[in-house]
Formats: structure tokens, sequence, C-alpha cells
């Protein structure tokens, strides 16, 4: 457990960071500001991935005083490096591009929990259904636009479920997903998860999920990067009367998904999917090889930068 007397008594040369928002998740007494005076070197890995480039997104991703504070920042990639060079007026030998450990962990399958759902629903296709919490971002005028999708159209998705008798729809929730809903809506839903199509995906290690996927159905969430490092098609669910700009590193990635803005969007997806025809395969595939690899060396990669940059 976290306390002050323990980082004096321990006096860590190197800290990492999990989240960039001081303002949100530190007082005065746990904040990179207070870290940084006690002559801790600071770490920031991207806890999630920076694929919105909306004037909110680039100050909470870039600009606040936390980026100025860190020793070291490690990228995705060279496109995601330049980025921080641009927004965050950092020392460009801060900023190291080696990869994302978000890819190490999907490397190393031991580590997943046990669910087994292609063994328990071995005849059924899995889609897995990712769904942010209601989220809206405001414009470079002030202006705030609902970026995520109404929730009532996973609602009615769900009550249509069992038209599709061959497949089973894993519903793969943010933390915060019922935080902003009507209590009429969450109990809808919770209703909703006791069919038997439906499972309820609530553990933090969702990865398991995205290895049994046979297709995927995402709204805007770093999740919607890792799902292009499987081949499977995916659709890119928004908001009809938004649509969200992302940043130039992951646009390409973003442009072969399929998209839909309505439950008719979902349903012909679904239908062209479940018969093969998957036209954006290759293009996806050849997308995402070029925003990052998969080798699971990349947490390997960190450690050897920061010994070596200890050691200078």
């Amino acid at each position: 457990e976290y306390s002050e007397e323990f980082i004096d008594k321990f006096k860590p040369d190197v800290m990492f960071i999990q989240t960039p928002y001081d303002f949100w998740h530190r007082d005065d007494n746990n904040n990179t500001s207070y870290f940084l005076k006690k002559g801790i070197r600071l770490v920031y890995i991207p806890y999630g991935l920076e694929i919105s480039c909306i004037e909110e997104s680039l100050y909470l991703q870039y600009k606040t005083e936390f980026f100025s504070n860190m020793w070291k920042i490690y990228t995705l990639n060279e496109n995601t490096k330049n980025e921080y060079i641009k927004y965050s007026n950092l020392y460009r030998d801060s900023i190291v591009s080696v990869g994302s450990p978000k890819f190490d962990s999907i490397f190393y399958k031991k580590k997943l929990t046990n669910y087994n759902f292609k063994e328990k629903y071995k005849d059924k296709k899995i889609v897995v259904i990712k769904a942010h919490f209601r989220r809206q971002l405001k414009d470079e005028n002030g202006v705030n636009h609902l970026a995520t999708p109404d929730e009532r159209i996973y609602l009615n998705f769900l009550k249509d479920s069992s038209k599709y008798k061959n497949c089973l729809f894993i519903f793969l929730t943010h933390p915060k997903f019922f935080d902003y809903m009507s209590q009429q809506n969450i109990l809808e839903f919770k209703k909703l998860f006791k069919k038997e199509n439906i499972f309820h995906f609530e553990d933090e290690d969702y990865r398991e999920a995205l290895y049994d996927a046979d297709i995927f159905i995402t709204d805007r969430s770093a999740v919607m990067i890792e799902m292009g490092t499987f081949d499977k098609p995916i659709l890119y669910l928004h908001n009809d009367k938004f649509s969200e700009p992302f940043s130039y590193a992951f646009e390409e990635l973003i442009n072969s998904y399929y998209e839909a803005t309505d439950l008719k969007g979902i349903h012909m997806f679904l239908k062209d999917m479940l018969e093969g025809k998957d036209l954006n395969n290759k293009n996806r595939i050849e997308s995402f090889k070029r925003l990052t690899s998969v080798d699971g060396k990349v947490c390997e990669r960190i450690v050897e930068d920061i010994y070596k940059s200890l050691n200078k």
C-alpha cells in the first residue's frame, strides 16, 4: 500500500506512473511533481493508446504538466513518438519508440483466464462486442459531442440477438459503462445478460475474449487497436451525429475497419461476415503490420533502455 513513508524509505531511482491524470487520480502528496522533487526518474507507458486527435484529447494525451515531469515515455511507434514531440515540447531522447506492452500481454497466451469459450461453444461463432462508457468530447470550439453510440443501439441489438442461433455474443463493457446510464436501461441490460447466447464479460483481463472471437464489434476505445492484432473482421460503431477524428498514427488501421452508426448497419455487417464476406481482410492485416509488430519483447526493450540510460 502506498505511503509517503514507504517512498522515503525505499528511495526508488525509477518509478512507473500508470495514468497521466494527476488532477483526477493523485493528490499533492503522490502526484508526479511531488515525486520529481524527490529526485525520482518518472516513466510513463501509455496505459491506453493515443487514438483521438480532438482538441480535448490532445490536451489530456500530451499537454498537461504530467508529461513535462517524465524522464522517459515509451511509445508504440515512430508516428506516436512524433506526436509527443509535436505536442508535448519534450526532449527527443526522452521519448522512445519500442512498441506497446499491451501487445506483449496478447502475445503470451499462458497468462489468460480460463473461460474456454471455444471449447464450450465450439459449434457457434463468437462475436465480441466492446462497449465504452458514454463519452462526450469537446471540439476546438468548446462544443460537446457524444462520440459513443447511444446505448439503446446495444440494447436493441441484444434484444434481436436470438435470431443468430449459431452465435455467442460476448458483451465486453468498460468498468464505467453503467455509470452514465438511466436505472431503467441498466435493468434492461442486466435482464438481457441472462439470455443463453449472451455472456457479459466483466473481468479486468479481457484478453481471452479477444483470443476466442471470430468477429469484433467495437466503439471508440484503445481496445479497437488491440483487436487489429487478430485476423478477424472488425466493425467500428460510432455516433451517427459525430465522427471522432483519429490521430495520424492510428487512422489508417481504423479506416480499414467496417463502419456503422445504427442497428441496421450492425445487422448488415454480421450478415456479410457470417457468410464469409470479409472483403477488408487484406487491407486490415497490412495496415496493422505497418502500425506495429507483435513479438513479445516490448517489455525487454523498455528494461534495456532504462538500464542503459541509468548507466550513461
